[in-house]
């Protein structure tokens, strides 16, 4: 009687055990996407966040005090967007004639009931007043905004698309409106492209002015895709972008490469910088660096 009560409880043991695993390994932590942990949210897999109520602001003095001129200037805050949104993960763009100012932000209600993705609002008085919307510019989508403006004055926000590949936000000069143009799809089920950046050449000696370039990291659990760093351009103002190149393979004792940012020389030479882990949960080793050169 005793021995078989002592098996029962080992062999929930060992269930408990087997089941505590297939769990963890359902969740990639590598991920750092709020609609991927929602849908994990929504089907149990994880707890939702409590909802806490947001602190009253407190106004302080509109002097930057203790810092040197023009630094020390009185420096008003302005707010974007409504109050009961919260805007996070922004990116700036400035247009070259310095008329204009955007910013993409991560949008979604308080408390985050709804993802409208990256959103776009914008000044022509240097900060004073704002227009935009909160819903995502060119459509819903996933989020994590990245603003790229060319010379001749189009305006690229990367973001991912709710297809949880990259896509990207057009609005051409004069226009209005944005159109949402595909930068890669998925290669295999539950594919996550995820920490993207986008930079445009806008260097009037290069030979490759205008050119669109979109970078970000794949997660999908195939051997050699998986944790790399992934780069596409454009050549057509994004309309098409080409076939995604790996920037990571190659770099030896490296499993998760994360977080890139782009960069455009004056001669259209792109550089790639991200962070490179040795292993996974752990601290960043190292990071790497890649360069592009074309003639």
């Amino acid at each position: 009687m005793l021995k078989a009560f002592f098996t029962a409880i080992s062999l929930a043991l060992l269930f408990f055990i087997n089941l505590s695993t297939a769990f963890s390994q359902s969740i990639d932590t590598r991920i750092d996407n709020m609609g991927y942990w929602k849908q994990l949210a929504r089907e149990g897999k994880i707890p939702f966040n409590k909802v806490f109520p947001v602190k009253k602001h407190v106004k302080i003095k509109d002097q930057l005090g203790g810092l040197p001129e023009p630094f020390g200037q009185p420096s008003p805050d302005r707010r974007i967007g409504d109050k009961e949104m919260m805007l996070s993960e922004n990116s700036v763009g400035i247009t070259a004639d310095g008329e204009s100012i955007l910013v993409s932000s991560n949008s979604n209600p308080n408390p985050a009931k709804e993802i409208y993705g990256a959103n776009r609002y914008e000044t022509i008085n240097a900060g004073e007043e704002w227009e935009g919307e909160a819903e995502g510019a060119g459509g819903e989508n996933y989020g994590d905004p990245a603003i790229g403006l060319a010379l001749d004055g189009t305006v690229y926000i990367g973001r991912i698309g709710l297809n949880k590949c990259q896509t990207v936000a057009v609005r051409l000069p004069g226009s209005q409106e944005w159109i949402e143009h595909e930068v890669s799809l998925p290669s295999v089920i539950n594919e996550i492209q995820d920490k993207n950046h986008l930079a445009v050449d806008h260097s009037l000696g290069s030979p490759f002015l205008g050119s669109v370039y979109s970078a970000w990291t794949v997660y999908n659990k195939v051997p050699g895709v998986d944790g790399h760093v992934f780069l596409a351009r454009s050549t057509d103002k994004g309309n098409s972008f080409s076939t995604p190149v790996n920037l990571s393979k190659g770099l030896e004792g490296i499993s998760f490469n994360h977080g890139v940012n782009l960069s455009v020389g004056v001669n259209g030479e792109v550089y790639a910088t991200w962070s490179g882990y040795q292993n996974w949960p752990g601290r960043s080793e190292e990071r790497r660096v890649g360069k592009e050169c074309r003639s």
